[in-house]
C-alpha cells in the first residue's frame, strides 16, 4: 500500500514513531510537521508554551493560552492592541526565518536569556534586513524584562494590570495612577463599572467564569468549556472594532447583537445557541433557567452556593427538607446541564407550565419520582385572576 507524506503529499515510507500516525518522505518534512503533530502524538515530555507559541506563529495567530501570553510578553501589552501583531510578527521571524526551535525558546526562557537570545538571533542579520518588528522590539524589551515593567509604571499584579487595561480602553490617561483610576472608576455608573470589568477580562484574554456577575448579562452563561473561549474570541474582536463608549450604548440599550451585526461578526453570534436569546434582554432581564445553571456550576467550587429567591421557588429548592434532598436536587440538575442537548430555555419552559418532573425525566434518570414530584412541585402555571 502507497502511503503519502502528511506535508507534501510525495510517496512516504516513514512513519511517527511516537503514534504511527502521520507518515513522512523524509526527517525534513517530518521536523516541519512536528509543531502541529506534537498536540497530537504520544509525546514523552509534557508540551510547554514554547510549543504552544510554536503552533500560533504557525497558523500566523495571537496566542491564546494565558500562560504563553504571559511568558512570551503578551500579556504585558496593555497600552495598544495592535501591538500584540508587532510582537507576534517578531516570533514569526525568529522561528520561521531564523529557525529557532520551539525548545531553544523554551530553554531561554527558563534560564531568564530570551531578551538576549532575541537580540543575538537577530543581530546575525545585516541591519537592513532585520525586518519592521525588531526596532520594535528594542524600544519595548521590557515587556520580556524582570521586574515587570511598563513605560511608566510596574504593574504590580494581573488585577491591577487588566483593571488599566480597560481604563485606557475607555479613554482614560495612560499617564494615570492606580489611585486616581480607582476613584475615576468609582464615578461611574453601575452599567459602565460592569462594562470596564468585562472588557479588562477579554482584552486580557480571559473571561468571566459563574462566579462573576457579568457571566450571565453577557451570555457566557450559554456556554460550556469549548464554547466559552469562541465567545471570549468573538467579544475581543467586537471590542477591536468599536469603542468603549459604543459597547457601553449597546448594552445599555439592549443591542449586543445589533453591535455584533454591524462589525461584520453576525455568523459568530449565530454559531452559538440560546446566546442571543440572551442578550436581547440584558441586562435588565434573563430567564431564571441561567441563575440555576450559575447555581449549580458555582456549586463546584462553592459549597454553600446562595440560591437567589426566583431559582429557590422555580426549581424546587423550596421544597428541600435537609441537605441532603438540596443536593440531590443540585445533582439532577448538574446531570442535565452537562448534557451535550441541554436546552436550558425549554428547561425553563417546563418549569413555568410547572412540568418540571416530566421534562427531566427525558434526561435523566430519577431514583424516587415520587421524591422529586414532591422537590420540582413549584407554582406553575401561574392562573389568570
Amino acid at each position: 500500500m502507497v502511503h503519502n507524506c502528511a506535508v507534501c503529499s510525495s510517496p512516504a515510507e516513514k512513519r511517527c514513531s511516537g503514534c504511527s500516525v502521520p507518515w513522512y518522505c523524509g526527517k525534513e518534512c517530518q521536523e516541519y510537521h512536528w509543531i502541529e503533530h506534537i498536540f497530537d502524538c504520544n509525546v514523552k515530555r509534557n508540551i510547554n508554551t514554547a510549543d504552544r507559541l510554536s503552533l500560533a506563529v504557525r497558523r500566523n495567530i495571537i496566542p491564546e493560552d494565558a500562560q504563553t501570553r504571559e511568558d512570551y510578553g503578551f500579556s504585558r501589552l496593555r497600552l495598544d492592541l495592535s501591538e500584540e501583531s508587532k510582537l507576534l510578527g517578531l516570533y514569526i521571524g525568529l522561528m520561521e526565518r531564523l529557525q529557532v526551535k520551539p525548545k531553544i525558546l523554551n530553554r531561554w526562557k527558563d534560564t531568564g536569556t530570551l531578551v538576549q537570545g532575541i537580540k543575538d538571533s537577530f543581530e546575525q542579520l545585516p541591519s537592513g534586513s532585520r525586518g519592521g518588528y525588531y526596532p520594535w522590539f528594542l524600544e519595548n524589551q521590557w515587556i520580556l524584562s524582570s521586574p515587570r515593567k511598563g513605560p511608566e509604571e510596574p504593574y504590580t499584579n494581573a488585577v491591577d494590570n487588566m483593571v488599566r487595561t480597560a481604563w485606557i480602553y475607555a479613554g482614560g490617561s495612560p499617564m494615570a495612577t492606580e489611585a486616581q483610576i480607582k476613584d475615576g472608576i468609582q464615578k461611574f455608573s453601575e452599567n459602565k463599572q460592569q462594562c470596564l470589568f468585562f472588557c479588562g477580562l477579554i482584552l486580557s484574554h480571559l473571561h468571566p467564569g459563574p462566579l462573576e456577575d457579568v457571566w450571565i448579562p453577557f451570555g457566557f452563561c450559554t456556554c460550556d468549556a469549548e464554547s466559552e473561549m469562541y465567545l471570549g474570541g468573538t467579544y475581543r474582536r467586537l471590542l477591536q472594532s468599536c469603542t468603549f463608549d459604543e459597547f457601553l450604548a449597546a448594552y445599555e440599550s439592549s443591542e449586543l447583537v445589533q453591535l455584533f451585526k454591524s462589525k461584520g461578526l453576525e455568523d459568530e453570534i449565530f454559531a452559538m445557541p440560546f446566546l442571543e436569546g440572551v442578550l436581547d434582554k440584558s441586562p435588565y432581564m434573563h430567564f431564571s433557567v441561567w441563575d440555576l445553571k450559575q447555581l449549580i456550576i458555582a456549586s463546584e467550587t462553592e459549597k454553600s452556593g446562595r440560591i437567589i429567591p426566583s431559582v429557590f421557588v422555580d426549581y424546587g429548592f423550596a421544597n428541600c427538607r435537609d441537605e441532603e434532598e438540596t443536593e440531590n436536587l443540585k445533582a439532577v440538575y448538574k446531570t442535565y446541564f452537562g448534557r451535550d442537548d441541554a436546552d436550558p430555555p425549554a428547561l425553563h419552559g417546563a418549569c413555568i407550565k410547572g412540568e418540571l418532573v416530566e421534562y427531566i425525566d427525558k434526561f435523566v434518570k430519577l431514583k424516587g419520582k415520587k421524591k422529586y414530584r414532591r422537590l420540582m412541585k413549584n407554582p406553575y402555571p401561574l392562573r389568570n385572576i
